[in-house]
């Protein structure tokens, strides 16, 4: 899991840097921002769709770690996630947090409830949004698959966030439930004055 979190990172940073550009651009230059908006907002898109396929699907090699793989992996086995594992995380599944993970995750045998990782593996990839997001980045964007029928359009930046949210939430709680401790989401990891640029110029007026 600590292998997809860098990916994760990543994509709520863009997310957060794309919306405060966005921001300021319209303020600062409400009569053309099309300009500079238009060119990063390509890059923006890319960047998202192809994170967010490596992070949900990935490629072909046994090695590469996806969530998808992750669900998939739990839903085949089980019994990895048991009584003992639980005990495996020390304090930080003590108390009242063990008896609702108990509750939540495990069956009255003890194992995993091979329909949860199930139900989180098909909102993950079967929404609408995660469809037009992966089909999009497989045609237009890693090209691995250039005779593929696309009958979706193109995603939004709804669709794209909307998947982001999703897998977000999806892996914090898997990370709560093989680690035992939550992960922080959207965090804006910046120094304070970090849009000092913006009151800057970038080039020099004649």
């Amino acid at each position: 899991m600590y292998e997809l979190r860098g990916g994760l990172v990543r994509m709520t940073s863009n997310r957060f840097l794309w919306r405060t550009l966005d921001d300021a651009m319209r303020a600062r230059s409400s009569d053309t921002p099309a300009t500079w908006l238009n060119h990063y907002r390509d890059i923006y898109v890319e960047a998202q769709v192809i994170g967010l396929r490596r992070f949900i699907q990935g490629n072909n090699r046994r090695d590469h770690v996806t969530l998808s793989r992750v669900l998939g992996a739990l839903h085949a086995k089980p019994e990895v996630i048991n009584a003992r594992h639980l005990d495996s995380l020390g304090e930080v599944c003590s108390g009242p947090i063990r008896d609702h993970m108990e509750s939540e995750w495990l069956t009255k045998k003890g194992l995993l409830k091979r329909s949860i990782p199930a139900r989180d593996l098909k909102l993950l990839t079967g929404s609408e949004s995660a469809i037009k997001v992966l089909r999009w980045g497989n045609r237009h964007v890693a090209h691995t698959y250039p005779t593929e029928s696309i009958q979706t359009p193109p995603p939004i930046f709804a669709d794209i966030h909307s998947v982001l949210d999703s897998a977000t939430g999806i892996y914090s709680r898997y990370h709560h439930l093989l680690a035992g401790t939550f992960i922080a989401e959207d965090v804006n990891v910046y120094p304070p004055n970090w849009t000092n640029s913006f009151d800057r110029p970038l080039f020099d007026r004649e």
